[in-house]
């Protein structure tokens, strides 16, 4: 299991002493990992350079109309090996995975349109967790293996206009 530190907005002594909390329960069982949640690269860093401990994961919104300082951001943790845990990668619970670029390359694939996206966030090293509300998105979700997106498909996903269901969500702080 693992505690996250979630949103980076208190100060960074408030930050920096979560963390501690977050290390001391991790040393009081072993078994927990600590990891954060929507936090920038020099955030992380402060939090390393004060106590010598790296997150294991940050978890961020993360789909192929995120900002081009989060494709940054997951290349900087992933070269540290902080995994990056990708959410709202589907646009969050209303209008799931749309866009007229996603649903041309789930035809083309023969997939779900969520499968493509899910896809996309894998390739680029990122961990998915979707929800699902039906046997059959559990299957599709797990079903991500069957296909990939080559080098034109992720520049055309990433050309593309951001669907209406991905503009009420931030990127990364």
């Amino acid at each position: 299991a693992a505690l996250l530190l979630h949103e980076p907005s208190e100060s960074a002594d408030e930050r920096l002493a979560v963390w501690r909390g977050l290390l001391a329960t991790r040393s009081a069982h072993p078994k927990l990992l600590a990891g954060v949640s929507n936090f920038a690269v020099a955030q992380i860093a402060a939090l390393e350079t004060a106590t010598g401990e790296r997150p294991v994961a940050n978890e961020i919104e993360f789909h192929p109309w995120v900002s081009d300082e989060t494709f940054r951001l997951v290349h900087w943790c992933r070269e540290r090996q902080i995994s990056v845990i990708a959410y709202n990668s589907l646009g969050g619970k209303r209008n799931q995975a749309r866009g007229n670029v996603v649903a041309e390359l789930a035809k083309r694939h023969r997939v779900s349109n969520a499968q493509v996206l899910l896809r996309f966030a894998l390739q680029h090293g990122v961990r998915v967790i979707p929800g699902a509300t039906s046997r059959a998105h559990i299957e599709q979700n797990l079903n991500l293996s069957c296909f990939a997106l080559d080098e034109t498909e992720t520049a055309l996903l990433r050309g593309s206009a951001r669907p209406k269901a991905f503009a009420k969500y931030a990127t990364h702080r």
